[in-house]
């Protein structure tokens, strides 16, 4: 799963505006996920590794994808404060970005992100669209509770 794809998902599970404009260079007008991109990035589930880069094309790992949730989560009202001990339960939990912590920790209280047996949370692995699959529909059946 790439981040563009990935932006056009949450934009479509939310039935998000579709007149943002694109502010990422890397980020042309006309392709499947442009408007995707400009509604998460204006409503601030997304941000670029730079304001001018999105990177679209590229993979997303489980602590972007846990990231990305969690903001779209606070974006529906959920709260979103999370426990980051969490992830010492993980013999790899300490491999998450300190700018990923709390959205993987909330991730992991939720139910959302679960370990890949091992101990292991992988937190930089790429994803698969089936894992973005299980994970969106865990996180469906949570904002439905």
């Amino acid at each position: 799963m790439t981040r563009g794809s990935l932006a056009t998902v949450l934009h479509r599970l939310s039935q998000g505006k579709t007149d943002y404009e694109v502010t990422f260079q890397d980020v042309a007008q006309g392709k499947y996920y442009t408007e995707g991109v400009a509604w998460a990035a204006k409503v601030k589930v997304v941000t670029g590794y730079t304001e001018e880069i999105f990177a679209p094309d590229d993979i997303i790992t489980r602590e972007q994808l846990a990231v990305m949730m969690a903001r779209y989560a606070k974006l529906v009202g959920l709260d979103t404060k999370a426990d980051a001990s969490r992830l010492h339960v993980f013999a790899d939990g300490e491999d998450t970005g300190a700018w990923a912590e709390n959205g993987v920790a909330w991730c992991v209280q939720n139910g959302i992100l679960k370990g890949k047996g091992n101990d292991t949370l992988d937190p930089t692995a790429e994803v698969t669209r089936a894992e973005v699959a299980v994970m969106l529909d865990r996180f469906i059946a949570l904002i439905r509770k």
